[in-house]
């Protein structure tokens, strides 16, 4: 299959966060379009013998980080899910998403994860839809006030890479 010559564009692309077994899951709404993500990989370990360098090593797996921003349409809700109840869900006893949502992780964890989905629609150029899936991630968030007021969010995932179709 030969390389698409076609360029996507934030247009293109989408958010979408679960829970275990996509029970639940809430599509990030209202977001400029900058999702990014480092894939984790390994680490290189480098060494020295009497001041000459040697084959590098693999080293330590690193965390796979994501993050994207929202513009704030609702911050908190007790009958729908919020992106800031999903990364808040550790201080936030009366949420839906706390209530109503299960971690990605199973029973082995106190953290609570989700999995994270970017697509990326190639209907406009029409070729195949592409589905990144990052799976068991903690999100953090934070806010800031402003014309527009935004919630900018930040994951972590302890995985290699993405799984993609």
């Amino acid at each position: 299959m030969a390389l698409s010559t076609s360029a996507r564009t934030k247009r293109d692309g989408s958010v979408a966060v679960s829970d275990s077994g996509a029970a639940n899951t809430l599509t990030q709404a209202c977001e400029p379009g900058d999702f990014t993500y480092t894939p984790g990989g390994y680490a290189t370990e480098r060494y020295m013998d009497r001041t000459e360098h040697k084959t590098p090593r693999k080293g330590d797996a690193q965390v796979t980080t994501l993050g994207w921003s929202a513009i704030v349409t609702t911050m908190y809700s007790t009958t729908e899910a919020t992106m800031p109840d999903v990364c808040e869900y550790w201080n936030r006893t009366n949420s839906y998403v706390n209530d109503n949502w299960t971690s990605t992780l199973d029973g082995s964890s106190d953290v609570f994860s989700v999995d994270v989905t970017y697509g990326i629609d190639g209907t406009y150029v029409g070729e195949a839809d592409v589905t990144i899936l990052f799976n068991d991630v903690s999100l953090t968030g934070s806010f800031s006030e402003g014309a527009p007021s935004t919630y900018s969010i930040t994951g972590e995932a302890s995985i290699i890479g993405p799984v993609v179709s």
